[in-house]
């Protein structure tokens, strides 16, 4: 990704390279989508509106993340009996997306 004349993100008629532009903004999608993602368990609570809707808002966070831990608790004992453990949707593993 260091040379632009490596690899096209977009067709252009009668050009080889990608603009400055256009290479400028692959190598910030690089960069960017290579950065942790917080997970699914992780403390939210700070990004509710404190507005006059905040305790009950709070509340509906605080019971959801406990039914969330419910499930992810659910699966663990589920995989503690499987021949082939699966884990791929617990939740303690998965990573919310971010959009760039």
């Amino acid at each position: 990704m260091i040379n632009p004349g490596f690899i096209g993100a977009k067709l252009q008629a009668g050009k080889e390279i990608q603009n400055i532009q256009t290479h400028s903004q692959i190598l910030v999608l690089a960069v960017v989508t290579g950065l942790r993602m917080p997970g699914l368990l992780e403390d939210w609570s700070h990004l509710i509106e404190h507005d006059q809707n905040y305790d009950e808002n709070l509340k509906n966070y605080r019971n959801f993340k406990r039914e969330l831990r419910a499930l992810s608790e659910d699966i663990n004992c589920h995989n503690k009996v499987r021949i082939d453990p699966f884990e791929s949707f617990n939740l303690k593993y998965m990573k919310c997306s971010r959009s760039v």
